[in-house]
C-alpha cells in the first residue's frame, strides 16, 4: 500500500509537471519523464505540438504575406457589384506600384515617374497600352491620377484627378458609380465596366495594366415585386 508521504510526493511532482508543462514563452516545459505518469507526458507532448503549429502557421502567413508582395501591383475593390438604381460609392487600393525604371515618355511627366492612371470606363478585351491598343479601346467615365506628392500641383491637382501615390506604391480612392452615369457616359460602348489602371504620361508598362470588373445587378421582378428571387415559388 502506498504511503501517504508518498502519495503526497506524487501529487507534488505531478503539479510540478503540469505547471512547467503550461508556460508557453520563455521556459521550456518540463520533460515528459519527469513525470510519474503517461497522463503529464501527454499533455506536454500536446503543448509542444500546439506551439509547433502555431509557430508553422506564422510562418506560412508571412511567406503568403512575402509571396503576395512579390506578385506586384495589385488593386482591390469595396465593392464588385452594385444595384441598378441609385448612386454607389466603390473604394479602390492599389499597392505594389513601385518601379524606378518606368519614365514618362510625354510631358508633363516626360523623364520622371509616370504615376498610374486609375480610371473607371467600359474598356474592349484588347484594352492594354503595352498591347498596342489604339485609345478608343478605352472608353473613360472618370479618371485620377494617382501621382508622386511633389507631382500632383505640377499635373493640375485635385481638380484635374491628381491623387497621391506613396512612396511604397500605395494609393486609395473612391469612385461614385452608377447605372445612369454608365449609359450617359459610356453609352452603348463594347467591352467590360470596371475599374483600370496602367501607366501615365505616355509610359507603357504592362505590369501597372490592371483590371477588376463591375456587374450592374437588375432588379428583380415578380409578383412580390423586390423579394422576388429571394425565395423559392411552391
Amino acid at each position: 500500500m502506498t504511503s501517504y508521504p508518498d502519495r503526497f510526493a506524487r501529487a507534488a511532482r505531478r503539479c510540478t509537471a503540469l505547471g512547467a508543462a503550461a508556460v508557453i514563452a520563455g521556459v521550456a516545459l518540463a520533460p515528459a519523464a519527469n513525470a510519474d505518469d503517461a497522463t503529464t507526458g501527454t499533455l506536454a507532448d500536446t503543448l509542444l505540438q500546439t506551439l509547433a503549429s502555431a509557430s508553422a502557421a506564422g510562418a506560412g502567413e508571412a511567406a503568403q504575406d512575402e509571396s503576395q508582395q512579390a506578385q506586384g501591383p495589385r488593386v482591390t475593390l469595396s465593392q464588385s457589384v452594385i444595384s441598378a438604381t441609385g448612386e454607389h460609392e466603390i473604394t479602390v487600393n492599389g499597392t505594389g506600384f513601385t518601379d524606378a525604371g518606368v519614365v514618362g515618355t510625354r510631358p508633363p511627366l516626360a523623364g520622371r515617374n509616370p504615376g498610374v492612371y486609375v480610371v473607371l470606363g467600359v474598356f474592349a478585351d484588347e484594352w492594354k497600352p503595352s498591347e498596342g491598343a489604339p485609345s478608343s479601346a478605352r472608353q473613360v467615365m472618370t479618371q485620377h491620377w494617382a501621382v508622386n506628392a511633389e507631382d500632383v500641383e505640377t499635373i493640375g491637382g485635385a481638380d484635374r484627378g491628381a491623387i497621391v501615390l506613396g512612396a511604397d506604391g500605395t494609393f486609395t480612392v473612391t469612385f461614385t458609380v452608377s447605372k445612369a452615369l454608365v449609359e450617359d457616359r459610356a453609352g452603348e460602348s463594347a467591352g467590360t465596366l470596371g475599374i483600370y489602371t496602367y501607366a501615365g504620361s505616355g509610359a507603357k508598362h504592362a505590369a501597372w495594366e490592371t483590371s477588376q470588373p463591375i456587374s450592374v445587378a437588375e432588379p428583380a421582378t415578380g409578383p412580390f415585386g423586390s423579394l422576388a428571387g429571394l425565395f423559392p415559388l411552391a
